[in-house]
């Protein structure tokens, strides 16, 4: 499989486009998907190099997410998009942003990240992989049906 970048300046030809979406924080913000995908500047960064356009290629968003929770983001430490206070905020902005993945037309999708890793703090996981979050909870929002 060509894949010729992931998540910005991507050239064609490629048999995917990876998407990189760390600013969508909420169901309402992956909106900005529902009108194709030429011109698009998730995160600041073009999605496709100069003189490049969508060419029907499988979409998939492989790198959102990365939530931390307040009391690890601390220092050096961080988290993408601001961090949550407590389980209950994490779940409920886990939920509305994987809300909106679920109203995409992604063919697929990465969580980032799954554990943490030095400075990142972000992992649903700590770096010794225990659970940060009840994991029945993660799993009922990580399989739920297309909306």
């Amino acid at each position: 499989m060509l894949s010729s970048n992931d998540g910005f300046e991507v050239v064609n030809p490629t048999d995917i486009l990876g998407v990189h979406d760390y600013d969508a924080e909420k169901a309402e913000d992956f909106a900005k998907y529902a009108n194709g995908y030429d011109g698009m500047h998730p995160q600041g960064f073009a999605l496709f190099a100069e003189g490049e356009k969508y060419a029907g290629e499988p979409v998939l968003l492989t790198e959102f997410g990365g939530r931390a929770f307040q009391t690890d983001a601390k220092g050096e430490a961080w988290g993408y998009s601001g961090a949550a206070q407590n389980e209950e905020a994490f779940l409920k902005q886990l939920g509305s942003i994987m809300q909106g993945v679920y109203s995409c037309n992604f063919q697929g999708y990465c969580y980032t990240q799954l554990t943490d890793v030095q400075q990142e703090v972000n992992g649903l996981l700590t770096a010794e992989r225990k659970p940060k979050v009840d994991m029945q909870k993660l799993k009922a929002i990580f399989i739920q049906k297309k909306v």
